[in-house]
């Protein structure tokens, strides 16, 4: 491929990868084209919680998010005004110190617990769950203050596979994830 000029190959940009989370940093490649290179960032679809935040910075062949989570457009132009786009999508980071308990007295249930600190880059909390990796089912969503999901009267003799993430409106979290055998 080539661009305008039959002199100058067409420019690309890959990105080390394409998910990452808030101030993580990626290795970008740029092929082709014609030094020297600028590099821009545009917000394509951030969660208005975070869209103030700041959308992150170019370093020696490297890109590191900032606040913002969402999608953003790095674009990398030539000399010669040949561009090439790549988006990244900024998650929330996932809750820590996930725990899961079952309690065996009335009434029986299975306690999922958990912390998160940057309750306000969040709009909820997302736990589902499964048995046989075949159906699942999603909990109520729970506030962003939310430490706790209580599943009730589950029941017995099954293995219950749970995974719990941190959501901010279209864009969540790897899941963490947490199994329990309820037993009679």
């Amino acid at each position: 491929h080539f661009s305008r000029s039959t002199d100058t190959p067409v420019i690309s940009l890959s990105l080390e990868k394409s998910v990452l989370l808030r101030g993580e940093t990626i290795g970008l490649g740029v092929v082709g084209g014609m030094p020297p290179y600028t590099f821009h960032k545009e917000a394509k679809a951030l969660y208005p919680g975070t869209q103030s935040e700041y959308l992150g910075a170019f370093g020696d062949s490297n890109f590191t998010a900032g606040g913002a989570i969402g999608t953003i457009t790095l674009s990398v132009a030539d000399s010669a005004g040949n561009t090439a786009r790549s988006d990244v999508t900024v998650v929330p980071p996932q809750p820590s110190n996930v725990g899961i308990v079952y309690e065996a007295v009335s009434p029986k249930r299975i306690v999922l617990s958990w912390d998160f600190a940057e309750t306000a880059i969040i709009s909820n909390f997302l736990v589902r769950y499964t048995t046989d990796h075949v159906t699942y089912t999603d909990m109520p969503p729970l506030a962003p203050d939310g430490v706790e999901c209580i599943y009730s009267s589950p029941p017995v003799n099954k293995t219950y596979y749970f995974s719990l993430y941190a959501v901010s409106g279209a864009f969540s979290s790897a899941p963490v994830e947490r199994i329990i055998f309820v037993s009679p």
